[in-house]
């Protein structure tokens, strides 16, 4: 890679991380006030609508993904033509698809209701109403995906990421206005769709200064065989995918109850930002793949994959820890002592759960930009099968913990496939990347695991000796990153950047 696409991709996670980052914040410091406000049934039951609403995204075709590969390499062709007919015949398939969606959701809402999920009898008018407003958001929903990857094909993920941040303040302080006000779960859902239609409208007219040929609307045949080309393995993936993650929810909504789901959804919710690095590094890689494996750059490849590799299993691992560490204290401040006495051995198990699968990201990033999207999506038909019954069986077994703990098996396959898959194709041995998961930089974790673990568990020390030596660790930490694992060309570029940002 040369250095000014080096610079680029570094730049762009840069700006995805902060964009992230608001996210986690904001989650952090507002959750508790809707948790509070709502209840945890009714705080469940938005969950829920959310859940489903993902689970539902497969209809969307995988065709936002496909618009930034090809809008990619036509605008790097100056083809501005075809750039206007793959984005005109996306957003046309999506918003057919988007309608079929609605009325599905619509539909079978109330009968979802009734039969599968266990919910207080008063609360399922209320439910059902939720679910089916949901689904009409669902149109918007996909469409922003398609608008958004003009921007993100011709990786502008500065103005990505700040019309991100923007939404998010906006959604988050907007909800907790609502329900200071006296406004209910509906309100809320009013809300966040019409924030949805102001970002979509934003997202199309940056598209339009971006490349100004897209104001020529064309639907093509062509563009609509492309798309459905590469979007349908994609698209099996997006089928399999919203199953595979929320499976063991939906369980727990049906088996145990919508209550128990907000145990397990809250630190889930929450965890699942450690997702923040790893998306930001792959989202930014994506186009740089696609560029070196058109050019056959092998070498090149494998070694970016390695190293990225490195940087994601030594950062996320140590954070995955000292959240294993402080999980108890941290859920008993945050959201009180009642929800850590039911959550915190769930989100220990899937501390180290998030960590696994994020390992993925790298592999996952690469087989698709490397024109293998039926990959990951057979390794996901393959989960399947081995999953459901899992978690069946774990949960009706161990609650909340045996869901927990159906996940992390899902994600140990999921890692495990897409690791060997990757290094077929790239022609090296699976130990070099097994070298890079398990690198130095996860040995500063384990000690700290250790000594802390002795000092709550056999020496009874304060949680302030723990806390003390957790910062000391992390400053141990970023040094052996920094020293160990970091390349020289990477420091100077963050050099650079770091003060871009302060300027």
């Amino acid at each position: 890679m040369t250095n000014s696409t080096y610079f680029r991709v570094l730049k762009n996670t840069f700006w995805n991380l902060w964009g992230g980052s608001s996210l986690i914040f904001l989650q952090i410091v507002i959750t508790p006030y809707i948790v509070h406000k709502l209840g945890t049934e009714i705080y469940g039951i938005w969950s829920l609508a959310w859940i489903l609403l993902s689970y539902f995204g497969f209809l969307e075709l995988g065709l936002g993904t496909a618009c930034v590969k090809f809008i990619s390499e036509y605008y790097n062709k100056h083809d501005f033509s075809n750039c206007s007919k793959i984005y005109w015949t996306s957003l046309i398939i999506t918003v057919i698809q988007g309608i079929i969606g609605s009325i599905i959701i619509i539909g079978f809402a109330p009968l979802m209701v009734k039969k599968f999920f266990s919910i207080s009898s008063q609360l399922i008018p209320m439910t059902t109403l939720v679910i089916q407003l949901s689904a009409i958001g669902i149109i918007a929903s996909f469409l922003l995906g398609t608008a958004q990857a003009v921007s993100a094909a011709l990786e502008r993920f500065d103005w990505i990421n700040k019309i991100t941040i923007s939404k998010n303040i906006v959604q988050f302080l907007g909800i907790a206005i609502i329900l200071y006000l006296g406004g209910s779960i509906i309100h809320m859902l009013l809300f966040s769709f019409l924030l949805q239609i102001m970002t979509l409208v934003i997202y199309y007219l940056l598209g339009l200064k971006l490349i100004p040929e897209l104001n020529n609307q064309k639907l093509d045949k062509k563009a609509f065989r492309v798309l459905l080309k590469f979007g349908g393995w994609v698209t099996l993936s997006s089928i399999l995918a919203p199953t595979l993650d929320n499976i063991e929810k939906l369980f727990i909504g049906s088996f145990l109850s919508v209550a128990f789901l907000t145990y397990y959804y809250v630190p889930f919710s929450l965890l699942s930002r450690l997702f923040l690095l790893s998306n930001s590094l792959s989202t930014a890689l994506f186009p740089a793949f696609s560029e070196m494996s058109s050019r056959e750059d092998h070498a090149t490849l494998q070694s970016i994959v390695l190293q990225a590799t490195r940087i994601l299993s030594a950062s996320v691992g140590f954070i995955s820890i000292l959240l294993i560490i402080f999980a108890k204290d941290f859920l008993t401040f945050w959201l009180g002592q009642e929800f850590a006495l039911h959550a915190t051995t769930p989100m220990k198990i899937l501390c180290a759960a998030f960590w696994i699968n994020i390992i993925a990201h790298i592999p996952f990033a690469f087989l698709r930009a490397h024109n293998k999207p039926h990959i990951p999506a057979l390794c996901h038909l393959i989960e399947l099968f081995l999953y459901l019954p899992i978690a069946y069986w774990l949960i009706k077994l161990f609650s909340l913990n045996g869901a927990a703990l159906a996940w992390t098996f899902r994600v140990s396959i999921d890692t495990t496939l897409l690791i060997i898959a990757t290094t077929y194709f790239l022609k090296f041995p699976i130990n070099k990347i097994l070298k890079a998961i398990f690198n130095i930089g996860l040995l500063v974790p384990s000690i700290l695991m250790i000594i802390i673990w002795c000092a709550q568990n056999l020496w009874g020390l304060s949680i302030w000796f723990v806390i003390i030596n957790a910062f000391i660790f992390s400053i141990l930490e970023i040094l052996i990153i920094w020293h160990f694992i970091l390349r020289t060309e990477e420091k100077q570029i963050i050099q650079t950047l770091f003060f871009q940002f302060k300027r």
